[in-house]
């Protein structure tokens, strides 16, 4: 859902499927402390969280400039 919401925005993005990853929540864990699911959107060096947390982001009219890195 996540993608589609992107897609929907318009926003390019990268998906990087860790389905094989060893350690998927250790290492989603280790990008934000508490976040143990995906997906896990992360621009530049910040992660935003998952679906919920993009879809309160975007409810607030906030997702667009947290996208941009602002």
């Amino acid at each position: 859902m996540a993608a589609e919401l992107m897609n929907h925005l318009g926003v390019e993005f990268e998906e990087v499927n860790l389905d094989q990853h060893p350690d998927r929540r250790g290492l989603t864990n280790s990008i934000l402390p508490g976040h143990h699911t995906v997906p896990l959107v992360v621009v530049g060096d910040r992660p935003l969280g998952g679906f919920d947390e993009l879809r309160v982001l975007h409810a607030a009219g906030e997702l667009e400039q947290a996208l941009r890195g602002s």
